[in-house]
């Protein structure tokens, strides 16, 4: 029942998060076909292009860095989320928090998107008592996602970090979990270099004979550099975890059959997000099938 519930969850904070990048994009289209201002109460609707990120930030900048390091920073934000909360959140009692992380990401989503397809956010919403801020429909959920946020992280944060159904970041099989580290690396590591790798050459080819072609080809290979070294690390300390909760239930079930086996009264169980269930029933079936009936 419990991962129904949790999957019932995922699937609405999914569909959530679609909804509102998709509400994102309508409102700037709708912001595209506008050709006066438009004024309702106190906001005003005027398009604006900007090359930065939210409320005109990093809107200065060459354009080709500029779009590639928002896209990136986009793109970063968006993995690191959608892990943490699908992955280390993924708590029924955490749904709140994680309601509002979805909102947020979603924010972030729907920028991104304008930022890698068109190297530009349509903003359009204007506060009439504060005309020099100008936004969109995707900055209104990052603030409604991330203010939130900011509070369900102090008020829950027992349920977050000093929860013992939590897996922590422990080696208990060395041999196995760095094995199984290592592996998520070399993947991380092999598939930056592909993209590396396509990328410098749909690079060169466009860019041939310019005279900022090796300025781009440097900004890559620090980009490339920099994004291995950051997912390696991410890959590795993300490695370690999701072994331990593949590895820790093998390590409880042992220990409840030295238990068994020593006459203990013992009974065995795994934490909420371990991997390995069976076990639970596993054990069950021992202690009923083996231990005397008074």
């Amino acid at each position: 029942m419990k991962n129904s519930s949790i999957n019932t969850q995922n699937i609405f904070l999914i569909i959530w998060g679609i909804v509102v990048v998709l509400f994102d994009q309508i409102s700037k289209y709708w912001a595209g076909t506008l050709k006066t201002p438009a004024q309702f109460l106190f906001l005003s609707f005027e398009k604006f292009y900007n090359p930065g990120i939210s409320f005109g930030q990093f809107s200065d900048g060459a354009p080709f860095i500029r779009v590639v390091f928002l896209s990136v920073f986009f793109g970063v934000i968006l993995l690191l989320s959608s892990i943490f909360i699908f992955y280390f959140l993924n708590k029924k009692d955490l749904f709140s928090l994680r309601l509002s992380l979805v909102t947020f990401v979603a924010g972030v989503t729907g920028n991104g998107l304008d930022r890698i397809l068109k190297g530009k956010v349509v903003d359009f919403i204007i506060l009439s008592p504060f005309d020099q801020i100008v936004f969109n429909v995707a900055d209104i959920f990052l603030l409604l996602g991330i203010i939130p946020t900011i509070f369900l992280f102090f008020k829950l944060g027992h349920h977050i970090w000093f929860d013992n159904e939590q897996r922590s970041f422990k080696v208990i099989d060395s041999d196995f979990q760095l094995r199984f580290s290592k592996k998520l690396v070399m993947l991380t590591f092999f598939s930056n270099f592909l993209m590396a790798i396509f990328s410098y050459t749909i690079i060169s080819t466009i860019a041939e004979g310019q005279e900022y072609v090796d300025q781009i080809r440097e900004y890559l290979i620090l980009g490339f550099v920099s994004l291995v070294v950051l997912f390696s690390v991410i890959s590795f300390l993300f490695g370690i975890i999701i072994s331990h909760r593949h590895v820790g239930p093998f390590v409880a079930f042992r220990r409840f059959l030295n238990d068994f086996q020593n006459g203990k009264e013992t009974n065995l169980r795994l934490r909420e997000l371990d991997e390995h269930k069976v076990l639970e029933e596993l054990s069950k079936t021992i202690i009923e099938n083996f231990v005397p009936k008074k």
